[in-house]
């Protein structure tokens, strides 16, 4: 949260999983996608941080995440996806 040009922590949320790589936001559907080190992703509601899903893609890591526009696709890249 921002006030005044200074930032504070609101809140804090773990994630269950190995070292998060990557993240991307979609803002319009309040969604968070994020990538795993072990090739999972999760999506998540903002701001509340539920978890909707997590799906396993790879056994190696996401390195990149993306949102088209609308929010309806989701693209991951890795080196060994």
């Amino acid at each position: 949260v921002r006030d005044r040009g200074g930032w504070w922590l609101e809140t804090r949320h773990y994630f269950h999983q190995t070292k998060a790589q990557c993240a991307a936001i979609h803002k319009a559907s309040n969604l968070l996608v994020v990538g795993f080190s072990n090739g999972i992703f999760g999506l998540y509601e903002l701001p509340s941080c539920n978890s909707i899903h997590t799906l396993s893609i790879s056994t190696q890591k996401i390195s990149t995440v993306s949102i088209n526009k609308t929010g309806e696709w989701l693209a991951f890249g890795g080196a060994k996806l």
